[in-house]
């Protein structure tokens, strides 16, 4: 493996992308225009129907494919903005269906696996398998995103949705028979499937459109779920019956935020961002209990998004059950933000400002009232 230079690391913002181009041939001009207008890094495109393995130089773009081995309808390609070119470490070419793009991201370095799914069950079963095989072997010290067409329908099990897997921007179609086993799998490596997470209308949901035919087989999984500020289907790029999934992330030091409670931690930053910036130290079995009891209605309150139809009432109704579960656990330190002025202060002030005079005795006791208030 080539040497991960420090230098050249990806933080901050990044863009991502999966497309079935449906065969690349006379189509990769328009497709270099659309991707530089909507800015994205890195695109990872399935069906090229290119030979070989090679790689391309554009003006905006770096190309490597890993393309067929015969007349078969299939390769995948990786599309990299020049402006990160410095931080991919490697390309490898697994197969006609699958390669690896490793990349340098900052705090801990990133592998983008783009697949693309045969669309007959018995070869995507073992395709399936050859691919969890795989990611199985990647090395520990990597993040890992998947990006292609699996050609599934996962369905929208609560099986899956209670254990965070899925969300509840899931389609409610009929699922294959052979999606459970990747929904399995990601379920017991807590893998996330992203666009799931992420609710948007109908048309920015729906990966695949052919006639009155409407599907989501395209799909972005990873293991880095505080990552993906947000996936979306883009209507931009029409060169075949897929949609662009677009992947805005933003890559951030993600140490310190857990999804369940660890018996162990001593002190919990799960409900920073959500308490205004309050610290909870935890000192007891029950307090532990207590948090348990927050996820659960978290989840509970997650999963009535999609039936009450409005995120804002639903997302007020998570805080308030949030804060009315914080408020019950005994035995914490909290540091609370007060107010920058006291009420005595802001009486000898309009006291003050109603007389006619100067009264610096009253001066000097506010100044000794803002100096205790800060």
């Amino acid at each position: 493996m080539a040497p991960i230079n420090s230098e050249h690391t990806v933080y901050g913002k990044l863009w991502i992308a999966s497309l079935n181009i449906n065969g690349m041939k006379n189509k990769l001009t328009v497709l270099l225009r659309d991707f530089a207008y909507m800015k994205l890094d890195i695109i990872g495109i399935q069906e090229t129907h290119c030979p070989g393995n090679n790689t391309a130089d554009f003006k905006d773009y770096k190309l490597f494919c890993s393309g067929t081995t015969s007349n078969s309808w299939s390769g995948i390609a990786f599309l990299a903005n020049k402006k990160i070119e410095k931080s991919i470490i490697k390309f490898v070419p697994i197969s006609e269906r699958c390669g690896l793009l490793y990349l340098n991201t900052k705090f801990k370095p990133t592998i983008i696996v783009n697949i693309y799914a045969p669309p007959r069950r018995n070869e995507r079963l073992n395709f399936i398998d050859t691919v969890t095989t795989l990611i199985d072997s990647l090395p520990l010290r990597y993040n890992i995103i998947i990006i292609g067409d699996l050609n599934l329908k996962i369905g929208k099990s609560t099986e899956y949705i209670n254990t965070n897997t899925i969300g509840n921007a899931t389609i409610q179609q009929p699922n294959n028979i052979d999606s459970k086993k990747l929904l399995d799998y990601c379920k017991t490596k807590n893998f996330k499937i992203e666009n799931t997470f992420f609710l948007h209308r109908e048309i920015n949901t729906y990966t695949f459109v052919r006639a009155n035919q409407k599907s989501q087989i395209d799909f972005i999984i990873s293991n880095i779920h505080a990552w993906f500020d947000d996936v979306i289907v883009s209507t931009i790029i029409k060169l075949s019956d897929h949609r662009a999934l677009v992947a805005k992330m933003t890559i951030k030091n993600t140490w310190g935020y857990r999804e369940e409670i660890d018996p162990n931690m001593t002190r919990i930053n799960f409900l920073k961002p959500l308490l205004n910036r309050k610290q909870i130290k935890v000192k007891s079995q029950e307090d532990i209990q207590l948090f348990d009891q927050i996820l659960v209605r978290k989840r509970e309150n997650f999963l009535n998004i999609t039936s009450n139809g409005n995120v804002d009432i639903c997302w007020n109704l998570f805080k308030k059950d949030i804060t009315e579960s914080y408020n019950m656990l005994p035995n914490m330190n909290v540091y609370l933000r007060r107010e920058w002025l006291s009420n005595e202060t802001v009486g000898k002030i309009s006291q003050l400002r109603g007389g006619n005079n100067l009264n610096r005795e009253l001066w000097k006791e506010i100044q000794k009232f803002l100096r205790s208030d800060v």
